[in-house]
């Protein structure tokens, strides 16, 4: 039988909130950072590759990459400020050896909302629930792909509707980020994150605990 696991999404944000105003700051050049890296392909593209095909591809798979990079250490700074309350520079780039089946897990992601979305719409959203924490899984768990898609789906079950209510939420928090001139953003995406991070050790505590509640069972002795 499936157990309800009840998320308080008031003190998810609660939380997010707080360590970001906490570390406002520190995380105010991350994002920045962040934001510069993001924009970095286009501007090579514009300077030195504008009318060549080849070379602009090459730019834009190289971005992605370091994208990629950049979202695995905001995620993996935010984990340690949740777990430890504090992060620093030196954290950047300390998970690159993760590239490859962190940037892997993100396709098939894709792939897998997809297929959802085309097979009405629902399936989609109920995948992009289940599966939504193998990125943090990976990082903070070290986990592999399969692994982390396998234990999102296991920590998942039971929290969908309080996870849609999240998503629906955080949603309209980061459409208020926009609507401040994108400055806002800068408050509402850490934010996000962090109260993200709150729901997925939640989730990971009541996994414990209920692994903890299973009786041991009886070794049976062969004649």
């Amino acid at each position: 039988m499936m157990n309800k696991k009840n998320i308080s999404i008031a003190k998810a944000w609660n939380t997010g909130f707080a360590l970001w105003r906490d570390n406002l700051s520190f995380l105010f050049v991350i994002i920045i950072f962040a934001l510069v890296i993001s924009w970095f392909p286009e501007i090579l593209i514009k300077i030195f590759a504008n009318e060549n095909t080849l070379l602009s591809i090459i730019i834009r798979i190289a971005g992605w990459l370091l994208q990629t990079i950049i979202q695995m250490d905001i995620l993996n700074i935010v984990i340690k400020l949740y777990d430890y309350g504090e992060a620093g520079i030196d954290d950047l780039f300390s998970n690159v050896r993760l590239l490859p089946r962190f940037a892997a897990a993100n396709i098939l992601y894709m792939l897998i909302i997809l297929l959802g979305l085309v097979l009405f719409i629902v399936p989609g959203i109920i995948l992009y629930l289940k599966f939504q924490f193998y990125n943090y899984l990976i990082i903070d768990k070290k986990m592999s792909l399969v692994q982390s898609f396998k234990e999102s789906a296991k920590i998942t079950s039971g929290a969908k509707w309080d996870l849609l209510l999240f998503a629906l939420s955080a949603f309209v928090v980061n459409m208020l980020g926009m609507a401040c001139f994108f400055v806002g953003l800068l408050v509402t995406i850490p934010a996000t994150t962090i109260a993200g991070v709150y729901i997925y050790k939640t989730l990971l505590k009541y996994e414990y605990e209920q692994q903890e509640k299973q009786p041991d069972l009886p070794e049976i002795i062969s004649a």
